[in-house]
């Protein structure tokens, strides 16, 4: 019984279904479409930062996801669906042609197809800081931990504290007592 055919396959199959592919596929497609507006959008995020509140600031970002996402989903249907199906086709045309040969790809078609992409991404700001803004930063993570400590500290003298009757101060209180 030959079972060199089934293992071909089964490593076939095997290789190109890898997550970490699949990863890489994905971000250097949102790379090609919406790089400009993602860098600028970080920018604008962390100037703004510095002269509005956190709240403000996620409200104005919110709005504005909404606005881009109209704008984005408009352009789509009219043009950028067409420019970017262009765009992605000749650069996997041009990676499976050329493959490691750099000096050869044909950067002034890829760059022509590319940047008109670009421009049409550039209402996308708002979804791109919305984005950035909702992960958390260090400061907050910091500031979660800060808050958890306090809150377990504060229950940690709470049960230590005694009551009237000798009861720890958060089993002596009743619903029915507070209403009293």
């Amino acid at each position: 019984m030959n079972t060199g055919f089934r293992r071909q396959q089964y490593q076939q199959a095997q290789s190109t279904d890898t997550p970490g592919w699949v990863l890489l596929c994905v971000t250097l497609a949102l790379c090609l479409i919406a790089l400009p507006c993602t860098i600028l959008g970080f920018l604008a995020e962390r100037f703004l930062a510095r002269w509005l509140p956190w709240r403000l600031s996620f409200l104005l970002w919110f709005a504005l996801l909404f606005a881009s996402a109209l704008f984005l989903y408009s352009d789509y249907q009219h043009s950028l669906q067409h420019l970017i199906n262009r765009e992605l086709a000749d650069y996997i045309l041009a990676v499976r042609h050329y493959q490691t040969d750099l000096a050869h790809y044909p950067l002034r078609q890829l760059w022509a197809e590319t940047w008109p992409v670009w421009l049409h991404t550039l209402s996308g700001i708002g979804i791109a800081v919305f984005g950035q803004n909702c992960t958390p930063t260090p400061a907050l993570i910091r500031l979660g931990h800060f808050v958890r400590t306090i809150v377990i500290v504060s229950a940690a003298h709470n049960a230590h504290s005694d009551g009237p009757e000798g009861v720890p101060v958060g089993l002596h209180t009743s619903p029915m007592r507070l209403a009293a």
